[in-house]
C-alpha cells in the first residue's frame, strides 16, 4: 500500500484588520479522493474556527493569549474553488495554508496519531510539534506552524522535512512514514525567536478492509492456527 503523496500547496492571508473569515484556494489539481490537509490561523486563543462542509477537525492548538491553529482535513469529492473558515466573532488577523494528497486508499478513519505543542520565546530549533508513534505503516505526517511574533518560516527541519508552504507565520510541512513507531519531532526555521504554537497529524494513507498489517499481526498472534494432529505411524 502506497503512502499519500503531495500534489500542491495554497497559501491565503487575510490584511492586518478587523476580518472574521480567511479563503484558501484549493491546491492546484485537485482530484475527487485526494486527501485535502487545511491548516488554519487565527490571531487570538478564544475564537472557535467553524470550516467549510466536508471538513474534520483533526488537531487544534492554543497559544496561551496570543493564538490558535487548527489542522482540518477531508477527502475530495468535486471540490469548490476555495474553502472559507470563519471564527464567528470579533475581528482577528488570519491565515490559512491548503495541501493535497493523492494516492490513498479506502473510506476512513484517516487520522492516526496527533500532538501538540506551544511556547513563549522560543528558538528556532525549539518550535516542535512533539513525537507521535504510530499504530502501523505508511504514514502521512502533517506538520502545521504558527507564530505571532516572528518572522515567516522558510525551512523545514526534523521529522516532517518537506517544506510545502509558508507565509507570515505559518507553515506546512510534511513527510512519509513507511514504517511504524515513533516519528521523532519537526519544527521551522527563518522566524527567528518567537510566541509559536504547532501541531502534528499522522494521517492513515490506506483504510481499506484487510490492509492494516499491524492490525493482521495482531489478530494472528491472538488467534494463531490450530495444530494439525498426525496419526502415530507406530499405529495402537
Amino acid at each position: 500500500m502506497a503512502i499519500w503523496a503531495y500534489r500542491a500547496a495554497s497559501v491565503q492571508q487575510t490584511a492586518q484588520a478587523a476580518v472574521n473569515n480567511v479563503s484558501v484556494n484549493k491546491p492546484s489539481g485537485v482530484a475527487d479522493g485526494d486527501l485535502v490537509v487545511v491548516g488554519v490561523y487565527a490571531e487570538t486563543d478564544t475564537v472557535t474556527i467553524t470550516p467549510p462542509g466536508g471538513f474534520t477537525s483533526a488537531k487544534a492548538q492554543t497559544n496561551t493569549g496570543a493564538h490558535k491553529i487548527e489542522v482540518f482535513y477531508k477527502i475530495a469529492a468535486s471540490e469548490p474553488a476555495s474553502y472559507n473558515f470563519t471564527t464567528g466573532g470579533a475581528g482577528t488577523f488570519m491565515g490559512a495554508i491548503s495541501a493535497a494528497y493523492s494516492n490513498g486508499t479506502g473510506s476512513g478513519p484517516w487520522v492516526d496519531q496527533t500532538s501538540g505543542a506551544q511556547a513563549d520565546g522560543a528558538l528556532e530549533p525549539a518550535t516542535t510539534a512533539p513525537s507521535v508513534t504510530t499504530s502501523d505503516v505508511n504514514r502521512l505526517l502533517v506538520y502545521f506552524h504558527g507564530n505571532i511574533t516572528g518572522g515567516p518560516p522558510s525551512v523545514a527541519a526534523g521529522a516532517a522535512s518537506n517544506f510545502r508552504a509558508g507565509g507570515s507565520g505559518q507553515a506546512l510541512c510534511d513527510a512519509g512514514f513507511a514504517a511504524a513507531g515513533a516519528t521523532g519531532t519537526s519544527n521551522v526555521t527563518g522566524q527567528g525567536t518567537t510566541d509559536y504554537a504547532a501541531i502534528h497529524v499522522a494521517f492513515i494513507s490506506d483504510t481499506a478492509a484487510g490492509s492494516n498489517a499491524a492490525t493482521a499481526a495482531a489478530l494472528r498472534d491472538r488467534f494463531p492456527k490450530p495444530l494439525m494432529r498426525t496419526r502415530d505411524s507406530g499405529g495402537g
